[in-house]
């Protein structure tokens, strides 16, 4: 036991004597102190019985070693300590991850038209900054000049880029993916929204329970207690014990430094947190900060984000209306084909999902006269058809009237038209995940409210909430709110 011990005690437990020494130095008392004291001397009390068995037996003690409280006591606070990095490093990668969201150089145009690479971190307010397809916006403004549709997944969780223009705002992270963009820097550094989310989840990993901060308050007091205890303990022995008085004084000394440490206050509580920490991330659940975890016995609601959590995070067509005078399938299957045709030469980021969709109707046909308007669809002539396919706004400009699309079914709608009249309306949507609705009626019959929250638009949040059987959603929300 004493070999078993030694690599314990001065290799895994070394620092917890550095500490205590240095805190016994600076007058201060902590968990460490009474680790060390007791873990010590019951070492240093277990070298003389193993050696010198014979100053206990001779007294009529029972020769008992305490190895093994050594040993366990200082493995179980590391293993709480291990436990807690492992928590600390999941924050920790999802903060690196955050981080390489912002570019470290990008293109400021001069007065007299070039450009020049500079870091991100010279970047002033005013400055005008190029961001091409692919880039990652440097920093927080609005647009000065450009057509593009950006990614801002990051930011509001939705799947379908943002059309962006002049006059509207982008945020540094986010991915611009088609046109080039002229933007005005506004809030750069610390100021944009990237940083103000990489801050909310730094400060995250420094937070303590109020059970934990409790733990400490008491910890202070309790530690100079217990040795005041022991050396009371020896004291009395010393005085009042007769025969063999040292020898008592010594054991009982030393029982009451064992006994008292590990603690259930001062070990099993930080333990406990960092293991429900742990085990949270092992299942890809992470939680904010110890009081969440403390707090979360007396929880009474759940608040759900949308995209890739209650839906699958990427659009797919959910349904498609149909306006046909005649009702014949050749004719539909003749629309789907032009349907396939027209959004083949589409750069719009739900074009895939309508691909997908009709992959079954391609074909090998030439658009002639095709013409892409940014921010309103894509038309385009076949054997003489004046094909239209994109939002209302395209189709009102070009004088069609709209059919009635009241089915009920949330999404984003792309219009189809020919010659004129209105032919088929396809709703594009983030579907529900298999499983949600069953987990959130048994959350509900369990008796807790659920809430959705989601950037996108109220029309989507409750439609997905009903189909989702959620109780209440807040739309049109920022990550900060």
């Amino acid at each position: 036991m004493l070999i078993l011990t030694l690599p314990v005690i001065f290799w895994a437990g070394r620092d917890f004597y550095k500490r205590a020494f240095l805190q016994i130095r600076h007058k201060m008392m902590t968990m460490d102190t009474l680790v060390a004291l007791s873990t010590s001397i019951a070492f240093l009390f277990s070298l003389v019985v193993t050696f010198f068995p014979g100053i206990l037996s001779q007294h009529g003690f029972e020769i008992h070693v305490y190895y093994e409280a050594a040993a366990v006591i200082i493995s179980f606070v590391l293993l709480g300590k291990l436990l807690e990095e492992r928590a600390k490093s999941q924050t920790s990668s999802a903060i690196k991850k955050l981080m390489k969201l912002q570019p470290e150089f990008v293109e400021v145009l001069k007065d007299d038209g070039s450009s020049q690479t500079t870091p991100v971190k010279e970047i002033i307010p005013g400055n005008r900054v190029l961001i091409k397809p692919g880039d990652q916006v440097p920093v927080d403004g609005l647009v000065l000049s450009g057509n593009s549709y950006i990614d801002e997944s990051m930011i509001s969780g939705e799947p379908i880029p943002a059309h962006k223009t002049e006059g509207q705002p982008v945020f540094a992270g986010t991915i611009n993916q088609q046109g080039k963009l002229i933007v005005e820097a506004e809030n750069i550094g610390s100021e944009t929204m990237l940083a103000k989310i990489i801050k909310t989840v730094q400060q995250a990993q420094g937070s303590k329970a109020d059970v934990q901060k409790l733990a400490d308050k008491i910890a202070s007091v309790f530690v100079p207690v217990v040795l005041g205890i022991s050396l009371i303990t020896f004291i009395a022995w010393m005085v009042f014990g007769g025969d063999n008085n040292l020898t008592y004084a010594l054991v009982t000394s030393i029982s009451v430094l064992v006994i008292a440490c590990p603690c259930a206050l001062g070990l099993a509580t930080p333990t406990a947190i960092m293991v429900g920490l742990g085990r949270g991330a092992e299942n890809n659940i992470l939680i904010k900060d110890a009081t969440a975890l403390e707090k979360l016995s007396d929880i009474t609601t759940l608040v759900f984000d949308k995209t890739g959590t209650i839906t699958e995070g990427k659009p797919e067509v959910s349904h498609v209306e149909w306006y046909l005078d005649d009702g014949n399938e050749d004719s539909m299957k003749n629309y789907a084909r032009l349907i396939y045709e027209l959004e083949s030469y589409s750069e719009h980021p739900i074009a895939q999902a309508v691909l997908t969709y009709f992959a079954d109707y391609a074909t090998k046909e030439k658009l002639s006269d095709f013409e892409n308007i940014p921010g309103r669809g894509i038309t385009g002539s076949l054997n003489g058809d004046q094909l239209l396919l994109g939002n209302s706004k395209l189709l009102r400009s070009n004088d069609v009237t709209i059919n009635d699309t009241s089915n009920g079914i949330s999404g984003t709608e792309v219009y189809f038209a020919v010659n004129g009249q209105h032919i088929a309306t396809i709703t594009v949507a983030d579907k529900l995940k298999t499983g949600a609705v069953e987990a959130i009626a048994s959350l509900q019959k369990a008796g807790y409210t659920t809430w959705l929250l989601t950037g996108d638009n109220k029309q989507t949040a409750e439609a997905i909430s009903k189909a989702a059987g959620i109780s209440h959603f807040k739309a049109e929300l920022l990550p900060a709110e």
